[in-house]
């Protein structure tokens, strides 16, 4: 009897020791340091939030003031998380997952504030243009270069194109996901801008308009900045496109026509004339976009992507255990006797 309860005792007290090693590699830490990219030295952000993406963005941790070296521990590590640091009222955001080594040192970078637009260019990587029914859909996307200080007194100022009336949507996209931004009117009918501020680099600003479409369409937009050239695709290719400044570049056999042009200096417009019978509803899939759509990955539990290690130190852990348990046996039968 006595030998069965020394066997379970070692069981139990194996899995134990076993559970809390897992528990203990199943903890994730990020380490995070702060640099002022305009002077150089270290800087403390006025907040840090850590939040994990899926279904919403539910915040893990937050510090106020942490300091220009801060850390988060024991998060999980097949979550998705997003960091966002707050200086100098600009929030600049930082997406990252755990790799096999739990442990993540993320440098982040923040700049002086400034209202100098003179430093700003923009280039139109996409211009798409469907025509669906009887509904032209813009989605146009800046890419911003900034080589000058951050810019947040109004963000990327734009014209509303002529025949547009309102802007379905805004998002920007510095080196990581998307994000909703908020679109203000300006003084001037039809301009507005989005409320981002632009930072040193390359940010890409997307945006959405819609209008009706009765077989011809004036397309005609003024931008704030010089442009250093721009692609547009349009969907259905049959559409025929006048324009001085597009070259055509020929259809794609994914189902639409790409031209190019510019540059443009600032204050320039591009003007388009479109003409010709709309496509069928449901016509502009999102495979015929010549950009790729935003993939989610998933990413499998921490348990499942180590799981031949882990498996093999609960074997480590068990036999040692049973080792130890069975060693005592012959001593407690001696003193029996």
């Amino acid at each position: 009897m006595n030998r069965e309860l020394t066997v379970l005792r070692t069981l139990c007290g194996s899995i134990v020791v076993g559970q809390l090693l897992l528990c203990t590699l199943d903890a994730a830490e990020l380490r995070c340091r702060v640099t002022n990219g305009t002077t150089g030295q270290p800087v403390s952000p006025e907040t840090a939030v850590l939040m994990t993406l899926g279904q919403g963005m539910d915040e893990v941790g937050s510090r106020e003031n942490p300091g220009a070296a801060f850390d988060f521990t024991d998060l999980a590590p097949a979550e998705q998380y997003l960091l966002q640091v707050t200086y100098k009222d600009v929030r600049y955001n930082t997406q990252f997952t755990f790799d096999r080594s739990n442990l993540l040192e993320k440098a982040i970078t923040v700049y002086d504030v400034g209202t100098d637009e003179s430093k700003i260019t923009v280039s139109l990587p996409h211009l798409v243009l469907g025509i669906d029914a009887s509904t032209i859909t813009a989605d146009l996307t800046f890419d911003v270069n900034n080589a000058g200080r951050t810019v947040s007194s109004e963000g990327l100022k734009f014209a509303l194109p002529a025949g547009f009336d309102r802007v379905e949507s805004a998002t920007a996209t510095t080196s990581q996901m998307p994000t909703p931004q908020e679109v203000a009117r300006l003084g001037q009918t039809g301009h507005y801008a989005v409320k981002y501020p632009i930072k040193p680099g390359h940010t890409q600003i997307s945006l959405v308009f819609k209008a009706p479409y009765t077989g011809r369409f004036e397309y005609r937009q003024e931008f704030f900045y010089p442009v250093e050239g721009y692609h547009v695709f349009v969907i259905p290719p049959s559409i025929a496109v006048e324009s001085e400044g597009l070259e055509s570049r020929g259809e794609s056999q994914s189902g639409f026509a790409e031209y190019a042009g510019g540059p443009l200096a600032k204050g320039g417009a591009l003007e388009m004339s479109l003409a010709g019978e709309a496509a069928s509803a449901g016509s502009m899939a999102a495979d015929q976009a010549p950009h790729g759509e935003d993939q989610v990955i998933e990413h499998p539990p921490a348990l499942f992507r180590y799981r031949t290690e882990l498996i093999l130190l609960m074997v480590i852990v068990i036999s040692l255990g049973f080792w130890f348990g069975l060693r005592e046996l012959p001593d407690q039968e001696t003193k029996k006797r």
